[in-house]
Parts: structure tokens; C-alpha cells; sequence
């Protein structure tokens, strides 16, 4: 609010928004974002850590014996650890095209609440 209407004053939004607000906020927290965790982190963390050479920048893995270790036990280890939290939240029991479909649902009606 401070940036756009220089002000943080919330007592000029109406019960309604602030609740819809609220509404996004959650679904973007614990729905969309879970999905998109799941997808890089439990599916595609080997590409993700690879492109993004995480080795090197988090562990520096390059220069490092103890570094190297920690990136490879990181980026074996993360993909199980993300699953199963994928699993406790409910999303394992769908499948991967319907998460996909869940995603880009939330990501329209995100669109819409905000209009043009």
C-alpha cells in the first residue's frame, strides 16, 4: 500500500477485500507456490541445481571438498524431503497433470480478482 498509495493505512479497504486479500494470499502461499515447490524441487531438482550451477554458488562445491559433499547430499536429498511434504499436504493424490491444471487455475482467477 505504502509504495502505490503512499499510505498503510488498511481502515480505507472494505471487510470484503481485505478478506479476498486474504483469500489470494493463502492460495498463492499454500497452493500455487506448493505445486510450483513440488514441480522444481520434488520433480526436477537434478536440471534445477544444474542450471542454476547451486553447487557452486550455496556449497561452492568447485572449491570445496566438505562443499562438494553437502551439494551432493543436497541435491539428493531434497527431492524426497519435497515429496513427501507434497504428500502430507494432500497433492500426491493427484496426478501430476492435475496439479499442473490446479496451478494455472489459481493463476486465472488470480488474474480475474485482479482485473485489468
Amino acid at each position: 500500500l505504502q509504495k502505490h498509495h503512499e499510505t498503510t493505512d488498511i481502515s480505507s479497504t472494505s471487510p470484503q477485500q481485505r478478506a479476498i486479500a486474504h483469500a489470494m494470499i493463502r492460495m498463492l502461499e499454500e497452493h500455487t507456490a506448493q505445486i510450483g515447490f513440488h514441480y522444481r524441487y520434488g520433480l526436477h531438482m537434478s536440471d534445477f541445481f544444474q542450471k542454476l550451477d547451486v553447487g557452486n554458488c550455496l556449497f561452492q562445491a568447485d572449491t570445496s571438498n566438505k562443499g562438494s559433499m553437502m551439494a551432493k547430499a543436497f541435491v539428493r536429498l531434497q527431492p524426497s524431503a519435497t515429496m513427501g511434504k507434497s504428500k502430507n499436504r494432500g497433492l500426491s493424490r493427484h496426478s501430476e497433470e492435475e496439479l499442473w491444471q490446479f496451478s494455472f487455475d489459481d493463476l486465472q482467477a488470480l488474474s480475474v480478482m485482479l482485473g485489468d
